[in-house]
């Protein structure tokens, strides 16, 4: 959580850090079931990674798609330009939404037909 720590305001670096710490007081005994990036994911099924370019958590999605990745996991990922946490939500105003939304159900679509 590095190349945009300081131009997201809202889910910033501090701000996670701040929960993980709630959730995981002693952060060695951390959990994969809060963290599926500390966790195998050898075995997990074909998957989609969005993540936007503008986003806190840009260097945490190419780790976990590069740990799937080495780890045999089918995975795909996708960064979109100037996009921010959840723009997903904004589909009714936001075109890169809507078609983040249609590039899921082409990928779900795409295995189903396998």
């Amino acid at each position: 959580m590095v190349t945009n720590e300081n131009i997201v305001p809202i889910i910033s670096k501090q701000y996670l850090d701040r929960f993980a710490k709630i959730y995981f007081p002693d952060s060695y005994n951390m959990s994969y079931l809060a963290s599926p990036i500390i966790g195998e994911l050898s075995g997990l099924p074909d998957m989609l990674i969005q993540v936007g370019s503008a986003e806190t958590m840009l260097d945490d999605s190419k780790r976990f798609y590069e740990k799937a990745k080495k780890s045999n996991v089918n995975a795909k990922l996708e960064i979109w330009e100037d996009m921010f946490h959840g723009w997903h939500s904004n589909a009714h105003i936001l075109k890169d939404a809507e078609d983040a939304i249609i590039s899921i159900g082409k990928f779900y679509r795409n295995l189903l037909n396998q």
